[in-house]
């Protein structure tokens, strides 16, 4: 036995039966104590809580009766709403409880103010301003309404239940406990019908109390260390509870969210739940509960004390307050008291043992030392070391610690410091993922979402509809209308800033819940999720265009723009993937702009059905030029004058391997838009001037005056037209005089000054120029004398109908005499009858087109054709 532990062994003997006795003696007198201590807790308790509600009940009946004075006596007026709100606002903010305050008419117009959880508040109206929908607005600090933030179709005041109460009661009363309709909770009100001179009821007005708030004070009233109370109603449902539980419960059904009231024995707190049960056992229900009462009762054979008081009110409340105190939590005091006895006895054990350890002190004291620092070296002190004295194996010992502390104290330096490079290392590397993982799911110009975070939360969003039965959810997708003419009138940074300015204004536009996001350049998407029908959806984009109709202000410039925009509805097709939902709505904007922009389409399958045609029809266009598949068919141009012919007009066809010879009705406004019509009207233009030059070279043949081709509006805005056309008339030979070629008034409109330009250099070159389908465009006549054109071809919608229609004789007389006028020829298209073909004669125009003279012909027709010499 070590020398110490037979030194102090008597003495802990000792102190030990001391300590047993003082312990048994505390426990003893203790519990009388903790049932002393119960009961004035429990009356105290109980006794406040009934306070505060008969005093928080009295509030909301106060402003009502408030409310009704200030009505009858004239002092309020129901017909000035503005009054009307901001009494009512004011209100809100004297008497913090309430939530809310609100007026209903019997038309079913309502206004409120409300209190949100941040303790804001909002004003919420349904009346003729709001087009009988229940509108909420947030409020300045002056009661003003600031901004709209929800707008709710359904709601109608007269169904709610302090309006039928109050109805039915035809006087002041207080409801029984019913659910919010605006968020979720419990709510009493205290409510009274208003009626004039002739009793004829005018509406209702009411104040309502959150019962959450009175949960919220329960729930700060401490009773011991797990002491519960809670407030039931006779019928056995939960008022308010100490406990984090709410007193009711929320379902979801067919989108529609309802609560449903808790009774006090289904609750999730197993003491709430046994008290219940006890007490349905001891008074069949709460009913009979008629005057305040003191239990006990077992809980895991662990005494509980209960207290019961009956609250009653005149407006009609019948509750019962329930106050639960384990007796642990008493007795936790008198265990604290006993142990501190025991460790007072403990302290006399020392004192008593000095004597004894002053006796070892010599002999133990150096080992003591050695113990203590190499525990403060296990402890992380590495800087222990001890010096002994005396005994020699002793000294040795030391020097031994000593030297294994510096080695250690070293090492552990070099850890720390190794361990300090390595955490600022991992932070750095924290940080870069964090950025990395931002970018990757942002768009870096206007921080919105980009496309990979909308597929990533499109597809969640998909996930949940097939899961939940009738989930309806829209992706829109939208295309700027106008963004390249801001881009490159003003520059990428105005249009950067541009776009930014954009990506706030869709931001305004949805819901939190909701998604918007950047693809790329000026389109953006939006997901809409958990929408009741499409009519959601088509708000929103409306929303969107009206939004974006107000001015952009760049650097003090005003910019407008217009969104084309494409939606897409989730039941539209069973959707598989994410990506099919954003093509669908990808064609559904495409099909706007095709319609004319500035405005919404909902993708249907055959938008779909469409857009593979259209697709394929593109592939199968970029392929036609590697694999030759055009065609160049001649229609003859006549002289009207001696009746033979004077050229022909090169007109391009599509020999399609399945779909056989196409008309360029069919794919030129597809080459137009994809830019392919560059491409194909220089292979139409070289393939006419060679096939003229082969013409003007044969001597069968050589009669021929001119070619005529025609130039598309890309075409004509090319930088490098007049080099293409010198280097085609070059290649081929063709001498410029017999070249026509023929633009459409559109064309030279939109490119202005830098279309005379373009004119002036082809007439320097030798080659003339018509302008074609004359009359269907909107030509400025003052401006037509200024452009180097020498034939108007009147387009053959005048022509046509020229037999019966005295209208289109006088337009096209107009037309020729026009521009005999400016010193040009005229040659009319659609030429179908010997009579429109006399009329023309007579109004002296010099050149004829049309099926009268021949249909579009081949290379081989067409030489067929010369080579006869007709006249007519």
């Amino acid at each position: 036995m070590p020398l110490r532990v037979a030194l102090v062994v008597p003495f802990v003997l000792q102190i030990s039966a001391a300590v047993g006795l003082t312990a048994f003696l505390s426990l003893k007198n203790g519990q009388k104590a903790v049932n002393d201590v119960a009961t004035q807790l429990q009356n105290e308790l109980t006794t406040r809580i009934h306070q505060h509600i008969t005093d928080y009940i009295e509030i909301p009946q106060l402003v009502t009766q408030i409310n009704a004075n200030s009505v009858h006596i004239g002092e309020l007026s129901l017909k000035d709403t503005k009054s009307l709100e901001r009494h009512l606002w004011h209100q809100m903010q004297l008497f913090k409880p309430l939530s809310p305050i609100a007026f209903a008419t019997t038309q079913g117009e309502i206004h409120s103010v409300d209190r949100f959880n941040d303790g804001s508040l909002v004003i919420r109206k349904k009346d003729q301003s709001t087009s009988n929908n229940y509108y909420t607005y947030t409020t300045d600090n002056q009661g003003n309404t600031v901004k709209l933030l929800q707008v709710n179709q359904t709601f109608d005041p007269r169904t709610r239940p302090w309006y039928t109460n109050a109805v039915k009661a035809g006087k002041t009363t207080c409801t029984e406990i019913y659910s919010y309709f605006s968020s979720s909770g419990l709510a009493f009100s205290a409510t009274q019908p208003l009626y004039d001179q002739k009793g004829t009821l005018l509406g209702v007005t009411n104040a309502t109390l959150s019962l959450s708030q009175l949960s919220e004070f329960l729930h700060s009233l401490k009773i011991g260390r797990s002491g519960k109370t809670f407030i039931v109603e006779h019928s056995g449902e939960l008022v308010a509870t100490s406990t984090a539980e709410q007193p009711f419960s929320l379902s979801y059904k067919g989108g529609k969210k309802t609560s449903k009231r808790l009774k006090a024995i289904a609750s999730s707190d197993r003491i709430t739940q046994l008290t219940t049960q006890y007490l349905q056992s001891q008074f069949g229900n709460f009913r009979n509960i008629s005057s305040s009462q003191q239990l006990e009762f077992e809980i895991d054979h662990k005494r509980q004390f209960v207290q019961l008081m009956p609250f009653t009110a005149d407006c009609g409340l019948n509750w019962v307050i329930i106050v639960v105190v384990p007796e642990a939590d008493f007795m936790e005091h008198i265990q604290a008291n006993t142990r501190t006895t025991i460790l007072l006895c403990f302290g006399a054990l020392i004192i008593a043992t000095v004597i004894g350890v002053i006796t070892s002190h010599w002999i133990t004291e150096p080992i003591l030392c050695l113990s203590v620092a190499s525990k403060e070296i296990a402890n992380g002190k590495l800087n222990q070391t001890v010096t002994v004295e005396g005994i020699n194996e002793l000294r040795v010992l030391a020097q031994a610690h000593n030297q294994m502390a510096t080695q250690l104290q070293e090492s552990f330096a070099e850890i720390l410091e190794a361990n300090r490079q390595l955490e600022a290392e991992i932070n750095e590397r924290k940080q870069a993922e964090e950025q990395l993982r931002h970018n990757a799911f942002h768009d870096a110009l206007t921080g919105l979402p980009n496309r990979a975070f909308f597929i990533e939360r499109l597809k969640n969003t998909l996930q949940r509809a097939k899961q939940q039965e009738n989930y309806l959810f829209a992706v829109l997708f939208l295309d700027l209308d106008r963004f390249k003419v801001i881009n490159d009138s003003l520059g990428h940074l105005k249009g950067d800033q541009f776009l930014i300015a954009i990506a706030n204004r869709l931001e305004v536009c949805v819901r939190s819940t909701d998604t918007a996001a950047r693809l790329g350049g000026d389109e953006f998407t939006i997901l809409l999720d958990e929408i009741q029908s499409l009519s959601d959806a088509i708000k929103v984009a409306e929303r969107i265009q009206q939004e974006l109709t107000l001015p952009l202000e760049l650097d003090g410039q005003e910019v407008f723009t217009t969104a084309s925009i494409g939606i897409a509805l989730s039941s539209t097709v069973d959707y598989d993937q994410a990506e099919n939902l954003l093509r669908d709505a990808d064609t559904a904007m495409y099909r706007a702009k095709v319609l004319g922009k500035a405005r919404y389409e909902v993708f249907n399958p055959g938008m779909y059905t469409n857009a593979l045609v259209r697709l394929q029809l593109e592939n199968d266009l970029r392929r036609a030029i590697e694999r030759h598949e055009f065609q160049l068919y001649y229609q003859p141009i006549v002289s009207i004058t001696n009746g033979r012919i004077l050229g022909f007009e090169a007109l391009l066809r599509w020999q399609h391997p399945e779909r056989g010879l196409i008309c360029p009705t069919d794919f030129i406004p597809l080459a137009e838009e994809t830019g392919l019509i560059v491409k194909i009207g220089y292979w139409a233009l070289h393939e006419a001037c060679r096939q003229m030059q082969n013409w003007r070279l044969s001597d069968r043949i050589n009669s021929l005056e001119k070619i005529s081709v025609n130039l598309s509006v890309k075409q004509f805005s090319q930088p490098d037209l007049i080099e293409q056309i010198g280097e085609i008339l070059h290649s081929t030979g063709l001498d410029a005089g017999s070249l026509m070629l023929e633009i459409t008034e559109s064309a030279i409109l939109e490119n202005g000054d830098e279309a005379n330009a373009a004119l002036s250099e082809l007439r320097k070159m030798g080659i003339e120029l018509s302008i074609d389908d004359f009359g269907t465009g909107y030509s400025s006549l003052g401006r037509l004398h200024n452009f180097p054109i020498s034939v108007l071809k009147i387009d053959r919608s005048f022509v046509s109908p020229i037999d019966g229609n005295g209208k289109n004789l006088e337009i096209i007389e107009t037309i020729i005499t026009l521009a005999h006028k400016l010193g040009m020829d005229v040659t009319a298209e659609g030429v179908e009858t010997k009579e429109q073909l006399a009329f023309l004669r007579n109004l002296n125009c010099e050149c004829g087109q049309g099926y009268f003279f021949s249909r579009p012909l081949d290379n081989a027709a067409a030489v067929e054709l010369i080579l006869k010499n007709p006249q007519w």
